[in-house]
């Protein structure tokens, strides 16, 4: 009877392993029933950008205006300062430019100093407060009266003039822009797909970046002062042509 229950006992062993052996390769293969594979193929694209150019006459200009004044203290030179500031500000009122276009560009006070070798120091000798007011208009062709105007009632220089695009004129000029870009774009692809022997499927991404380029074609220095302005004949200032540039990129979906 000894012998006979370790052989039960390595029978019941075998079973056990045949049996946990069966549920696990049922198992694989249940797995392997529920797999569902699958593979894509990567569609072929075709990118082509275009860039178009448009130029225009600005239609509208910004006049910098500097009122520099030198001062002891530099409660004088605000003093000294306010005084020109407010008549050349009443010239430029007076000649028919609205409040709404004159604003404060910058203003700022500075302490002017002095090296002192024989006590190697720096020493105040005063201040210069410098304001600069930005005078706008939508008559292009008046910046020269303007210059002529502020100076004329006491500016002490003029900083620049910039000749630009107002909003309204510049978003129209760059709609067209885009537009022509588009469709130049577009064209190119479907001359890029006919020389292949294939055909634009769907769009799939465009992009568009566009900028402005305002040139400076009059420029007054820091350091220019009335005196070297001021003329018998009127101040003549003329703008340039601007330009508003567009690139568009197109991806299309290439079809065989």
């Amino acid at each position: 009877m000894k012998e006979e229950q370790p052989k039960q006992g390595r029978a019941m062993l075998l079973t056990l392993v045949l049996a946990v052996g069966l549920i696990l390769v049922s198992s694989l293969f249940a797995l392997n029933s529920n797999k569902i594979t699958t593979s894509s193929i990567q569609q072929q694209t075709v990118t082509v950008s275009e860039t178009v150019e448009k130029e225009a006459m600005p239609d509208k200009a910004e006049v910098y205006v500097e009122i520099q004044t030198d001062a002891d203290t530099a409660q004088d030179a605000k003093n000294k300062n306010a005084e020109i500031s407010t008549a050349v500000l009443a010239a430029l009122k007076a000649s028919g430019i609205s409040d709404d276009n004159i604003e404060t560009s910058s203003y700022y006070l500075n302490e002017k100093t002095k090296w002192d070798d024989k006590n190697q120091v720096y020493l105040n000798v005063g201040y210069t407060l410098t304001n600069i007011v930005k005078v706008t208009t939508e008559e292009v062709n008046s910046a020269g009266s303007i210059i002529d105007t502020a100076v004329n009632a006491g500016a002490t220089g003029i900083n620049n003039v910039d000749f630009t695009l107002t909003h309204d004129k510049e978003m129209k000029i760059k709609e067209q822009a885009l537009a022509e870009a588009a469709a130049k774009a577009k064209d190119k692809a479907k001359v890029l797909a006919d020389a292949v022997d294939t055909s634009l499927g769907d769009l799939v991404t465009m992009t568009e970046s566009s900028y402005s380029n305002w040139p400076r074609p009059w420029l007054y220095g820091q350091e220019m002062k009335a005196v070297e302005m001021v003329s018998s004949a009127e101040t003549s200032v003329s703008p340039q042509q601007l330009t508003v540039s567009a690139t568009v990129t197109l991806t299309y979906e290439i079809e065989e």
